[in-house]
């Protein structure tokens, strides 16, 4: 069985791997778009039962002398083995710890105290799991408000954002494609449908276009609609998840075969920001990405 795990990417195209990290052409590199420091995570394939390490990109990384943020993930499924620095800088400055379970807290700071650059296009780190279950697991930033931090080198404290994502599982033996619905290349993803394929990031839905499955407008408006349009009857668990892998709604629908319009509110989506609606039903799961 394979698994595979994507997270809401800035970087990803066709990725080759060198010396344990993901690098290669990319579309839209991490912090190509905004002028803050941003934190993106890769990805990465592996068998089931065995460790993954995930790339992280860092998109603005210049003359920066410190970095912090943390990421959560649910540790019965997903176990933190390790972690690894793309150099001996990099490496030397770094301290990294979990505080708790199902949480791994990561800090840089410049041993050298005159600022370092390292391309956005590169992967600075890794993070390494041991895949536990192959259900559909969460890894994302945990409190970025609060715990996400960039430092200059004058110690001041400089603007950074993150790529939060969330996870699927998808069983289906068709391989995954960049069409299919499955979170290849713009989410995160444990993957157990087939080879695993890196997807061109864009700023739409391009990596999970399932037309079976669908929200608009999109971004959310009071108007926003979810449509399921399904060739046969289900019962399936409807949940909105957000960019810390918290279920803030789950409930339970029955689905005939056809249209079924569902409206969103902003009641749903309580803060501004990146969520998931996921629906699992007896045959498949399905998953979209929104903002609010």
């Amino acid at each position: 069985m394979k698994v595979q795990i994507t997270t809401l990417l800035c970087v990803l195209a066709t990725l080759l791997t060198f010396s344990g990290y993901a690098q290669g052409t990319v579309d839209t590199l991490c912090g190509a778009n905004t002028d803050q420091v941003q934190v993106c995570i890769g990805d990465v394939c592996s068998d089931a039962g065995v460790e993954v390490c995930v790339p992280t990109f860092i998109g603005q990384f210049d003359a920066l002398a410190g970095i912090q943020f943390r990421l959560a993930f649910d540790s019965t499924r997903l176990a933190y083995t390790r972690f690894t620095a793309a150099n001996a800088r990099l490496e030397a400055g770094s301290t990294v710890l979990s505080p708790g379970p199902g949480l791994v807290s990561a800090s840089w700071n410049d041993p050298d105290l005159t600022g370092l650059t390292f391309p956005p296009n590169e992967a600075a780190f890794e993070f390494c799991f041991n895949v536990l279950d192959t259900a559909a697991t969460p890894i994302t930033f945990f409190e970025p408000d609060v715990t996400l931090r960039a430092f200059d080198i004058l110690g001041v404290v400089v603007e950074a954002g993150s790529s939060p994502g969330s996870i699927n599982q998808n069983c289906n033996p068709v391989a995954p494609t960049c069409n299919d619905g499955i979170m290849n290349g713009e989410e995160t993803g444990i993957d157990c449908g087939g080879p695993c394929v890196s997807c061109t990031t864009s700023t739409d839905e391009t990596g999970m276009q399932d037309d079976r499955f669908t929200v608009s407008p999109n971004p959310l408006t009071q108007n926003s609609i979810l449509r399921v349009d399904l060739n046969y009857a289900t019962r399936g668990e409807l949940e909105i998840i957000d960019s810390q892998g918290r279920v803030i709604t789950k409930s339970t629908i029955e689905v005939q075969p056809g249209v079924l319009d569902i409206p969103l509110s902003f009641a749903q989506f309580p803060r501004f920001g990146t969520y998931v609606i996921q629906l699992t039903t007896e045959r498949e799961r399905f998953v979209r990405k929104v903002l609010r």
